[in-house]
């Protein structure tokens, strides 16, 4: 499972970037991924810090444990 979100921005392509360059008067919009209301994005934002944090940990304990084999069990 990737924990990393993107319903903040949009999502990029090279489809997208060559209409970007046609679309000199800014006519076309991007769809941001959304949610129902505040509270739901509140609530996935704050889920995907959470686990961003939990993964940081474990990786950093792992690292840790890597560098201190000789005194880690």
């Amino acid at each position: 499972m990737n924990p990393k979100t993107d319903f903040l921005i949009t999502r990029p392509s090279v489809l997208r970037g060559i209409s970007k360059i046609i679309d000199l008067g800014a006519v076309s919009s991007h769809k941001y991924n959304s949610s129902k209301n505040s509270e739901e994005a509140d609530y996935r934002a704050l889920k995907n810090d959470w686990l961003m944090t939990g993964k940081d940990m474990k990786d950093s304990l792992n690292e840790f444990k890597k560098e201190n084999a000789e005194y880690v069990k």
